[in-house]
């Protein structure tokens, strides 16, 4: 086991976002949680990664602060796989797998940059800070993001949501159940979380509110959407395809399926039969979803855009400047939707 301090976001030393890593030696198994705890309070950085090499293209990270393990940090992949480079265990120019609690990343190494891939989890949710601002990450027709994703009101938006990382109220990953563990006042979470609370955690007191709402006005809205069914133009069997849909879509599958995955149903007809959405504290997200929800972003360049906002973020959260982050996101997302797109 080789342990290693690394500066992300940086070319210099002593710059940066500093991470500690530790390499597992081929073959080993992690320590045990408690010695990974302790490795990382020694340390005394926000967060320690531990790497296990799982095959040639693949490796798994697990993330511990001094006070316990989280899912997910962005900086520390970063520290880890330039680690990683340093030692000679990954090529320049190849594709890696990172498998992490939050799930798998994709990490691509090109010229000596490290390219992460965080999901869609940030602008999913954190787009609603622009339009209660009045404004969005892209223009209505979904063919520009300069002026919109870098409007005074959206580096306003990110400032407001930096000045919650810089001032201690959020983490930039937060630790894992610490508001069910009480280690947190609040949690920005999804409806599923109800049935985990009332099912796992049933001593703790909580409550449940609005989507957060801009100063002076502020446009209602929430995040809505999740999985979609979608056929490629040249399908075959079109009969097949429209049996596909007719169940996926019914009712009696639209009822169920949002009674195992705990999330209201996409049918209003379902709601019939899901009376507990009639009762706080589901009411509530009903009520979002029919009367403030805002789906994703409509643009073909969605992919380019979702991971240009999550970098935008992450670096805005350590330290580079909001506007020139945010001007990168919309020129990237520009140039993608002008090259493949635009007429």
């Amino acid at each position: 086991m080789k342990l290693y301090i690394a500066d992300a976001f940086t070319d210099h030393v002593f710059g940066g976002n500093p991470a500690g890593v530790v390499i597992m030696d081929e073959g080993r198994p992690y320590p045990p949680e408690e010695t990974m705890v302790k490795a990382a309070a020694e340390l005394r950085y926000s967060e320690t990664a531990f790497i296990k090499k799982l095959d040639d293209s693949s490796f798994e990270l697990r993330y511990f602060t001094p006070a316990g393990e989280v899912d997910l940090c962005g900086h520390a992949t970063i520290a880890s796989f330039s680690v990683l480079m340093e030692a000679g265990l990954v090529s320049d120019d190849s594709h890696y797998t990172a498998k992490t609690q939050a799930g798998e990343l994709s990490i691509e190494l090109q010229n000596g940059f490290i390219i992460m891939d965080k999901g869609e989890g940030l602008p999913y949710v954190l787009e609603q800070f622009w339009i209660s601002n009045g404004t969005d990450l892209v223009s209505e027709d979904g063919s520009q993001a300069e002026g919109y994703i870098n409007s005074p009101e959206g580096i306003e938006a990110a400032e407001f949501l930096n000045s919650l990382i810089q001032e201690g109220y959020a983490n930039i990953d937060p630790i894992q159940k610490e508001f069910h563990n009480e280690r947190a006042a609040t949690m920005l979470g999804g409806s599923w979380e109800v049935a985990t609370l009332e099912n796992d955690y049933p001593d703790l007191n909580w409550g449940v509110t609005y989507f957060p709402v801009a100063d002076n006005g502020g446009i209602l809205t929430s995040p809505t959407g999740d999985w979609v069914a979608s056929v490629t133009k040249n399908a075959q069997d079109l009969e097949a395809v429209k049996e596909v849909m007719q169940f996926l879509f019914s009712k009696e599958n639209v009822t169920t399926y949002a009674q195992a995955i705990s999330k209201p149903p996409t049918r209003k007809s379902s709601y019939d039969v899901l009376t507990e959405y009639n009762e706080y504290p589901r009411s509530l997200f009903k009520e979002q979803l029919m009367e403030t929800g805002h789906p994703r972003p409509r643009t073909p360049s969605y992919s380019v855009l979702s991971a240009e906002f999550s970098e935008a973020l992450l670096n805005i959260f350590t330290g580079v400047d909001t506007k020139e982050a945010l001007d990168a996101a919309a020129a990237a997302t520009d140039k993608d939707y002008n090259k493949y797109y635009a007429e």
